[in-house]
This record gives structure tokens, C-alpha cells and sequence, in this order.
């Protein structure tokens, strides 16, 4: 997965990030999440769901995709919740 700041909707520039830094994806705000999160000591996990291919094409995928894609991820969430708050709360030493 790679980040960066920039919306990208250019088949070469796709192509040329996966042959020069092996990311099969290109996400806009990842590395701004993490690094805040870091710089406050905050715990973080990025959930990413693909809504689009990053080609000419990619305002349109978007638009077809975005409500598939958002209730994958909300579930891919609400299944991961659970387990992490458990995970944490056994790192305290809290009973559950």
C-alpha cells in the first residue's frame, strides 16, 4: 500500500509506482492518519477497501463502487472491534 497526497487518476503514474515501489494500491490519507496518531501516541489501524483502479476511468469507479466498498469496510470494522478491545484490555490485566 502506498500513500500519498494526491488523488490519482493516471494510468502511467499508476503503472510507474507499482514498478518502482511494489504498491499494488494508492491511498490519500493513510500516512496522514498514522503519522498523527504517532506523533500523540495514539494506537492505530487503517482499514482500506479498493473503490476505484486509479486509471482514466477511476471518477467513475468511485462513484459506482463507494457504497459496496464503504459497508465492506464497516463490516470488516465491526468484526475487528470486538476482538482488539479484547486484545487490549488482556494487555492491561483487565478481567472480561
Amino acid at each position: 500500500m502506498l500513500t500519498g497526497d494526491q488523488y490519482l487518476h493516471d494510468e502511467a503514474t499508476r503503472r510507474r509506482l507499482h514498478d518502482e515501489l511494489g504498491g499494488s494500491a494508492v491511498d490519500m490519507e493513510g500516512a496522514a492518519v498514522a503519522q498523527a496518531c504517532e506523533a500523540f501516541g495514539v494506537p492505530w489501524l487503517l482499514i482500506r477497501a479498493l473503490s476505484d483502479l486509479a486509471g482514466r476511468d477511476s471518477r467513475f469507479d468511485f462513484a459506482a463502487f463507494v457504497d459496496e466498498v464503504a459497508a465492506g469496510s464497516a463490516a470488516i470494522l465491526r468484526r475487528l472491534l470486538p476482538v482488539l478491545s479484547a486484545e487490549r484490555r488482556d494487555s492491561r490485566g483487565v478481567q472480561h
